[in-house]
């Protein structure tokens, strides 16, 4: 084998099927860049463009005697690449599907975790303790907006008292409780 366009695709198809390895690899060397080229149109990532393409001369060379003279090699080659590309899209949403289920279940959160749980219950015990040494008027400003999430506005209103007294108090409670939770 010493010239490649002395042979037609068909004689490299019967002499690589015969298991010449150099005439397979000069069929393939023919549609190489071909087939980058197709991939590429679909995939812009230069790495997944050149394993797909490996994919593909490995599909060729697994499934060569199948291959049917019906049609040209290059129209079957097309397809095994268009197959691939399929395969790709249809693996990776597979794999983006499957994620988030495999980090829940292997990667459990820390929110779950025995010491996570055991540090929150303890702070929570000293929270309550701290904010039960608040005046009701503090508590209760503190405990609308931090833990209810309520505007100044709306704790004014319910408190009947002028926005001033409630962000006065609101910000009262807050020293106190960071005072508390410094001396622990």
């Amino acid at each position: 084998m010493n010239k490649e366009a002395s042979y037609s695709d068909e004689d490299l198809i019967n002499l690589a099927r015969q298991g010449s390895m150099e005439a397979y690899n000069l069929l393939l060397s023919r549609y190489n860049n071909k087939i980058q080229q197709i991939i590429h149109l679909h995939i812009q990532d230069r790495a997944n463009v050149s394993d797909l393409a490996q994919e593909v001369l490995i599909k060729v060379y697994r499934y060569l005697h199948y291959f049917k003279e019906k049609s040209q090699f290059s129209t079957w080659l097309y397809r095994i690449t268009q197959n691939t590309i399929k395969d790709h899209y249809r693996t990776a949403n597979l794999r983006m599907d499957m994620e988030p289920e495999y980090a829940e279940n292997y990667y459990p959160s820390v929110e779950l975790s025995p010491e996570y749980l055991l540090i929150n219950i303890e702070f929570g015990d000293q929270l309550e303790s701290i904010l039960s040494t608040l005046s009701d008027e503090l508590r209760l400003c503190y405990g609308m907006h931090i833990l209810d999430g309520q505007s100044y506005e709306d704790i004014a209103k319910k408190m009947d008292c002028p926005i001033g007294t409630v962000r006065s108090r609101i910000f009262r409670a807050r020293k106190l409780v960071m005072a508390s939770i410094d001396q622990l």
